[in-house]
C-alpha cells in the first residue's frame, strides 16, 4: 500500500471508532436520563473510562493520529488528518 492508501485506511478506522464512542456516550446519557441503568450501561461507562485512560497514556493524542503522522507530510500538532 502507498502512503495515501494507508492514511485513508487509518482515517476510516478512526471515524468508525469515533462514531462508536459518540454513540456509547449518548447511550450512557440516555440511560441516566431514562433511569434505566443496566449491565450494558456499566460496560459503556467502562469503555469510556478506557478511552480516557488511552488518551491519558498517549498524552491527549489518539494513537491512530500518531500512526497517521507516519504517512503524512504535515507535522502540525493540531491537524485534521
Amino acid at each position: 500500500m502507498d502512503d495515501r492508501a494507508n492514511l485513508v485506511s487509518i482515517k476510516l478506522i478512526h471515524t468508525v471508532i469515533w462514531i462508536t464512542y459518540v454513540t456509547i456516550i449518548f447511550y450512557v446519557l440516555y440511560c441516566g436520563r431514562a433511569d434505566d441503568i443496566t449491565v450494558y450501561t456499566g460496560i459503556a461507562v467502562g469503555l469510556v473510562i478506557g478511552e480516557g485512560l488511552i488518551l491519558l497514556l498517549f498524552r491527549g493524542s489518539c494513537p491512530l493520529t500518531l500512526m497517521a503522522r507516519q504517512y503524512s507530510k504535515r507535522r502540525a500538532i493540531y491537524q485534521s488528518f
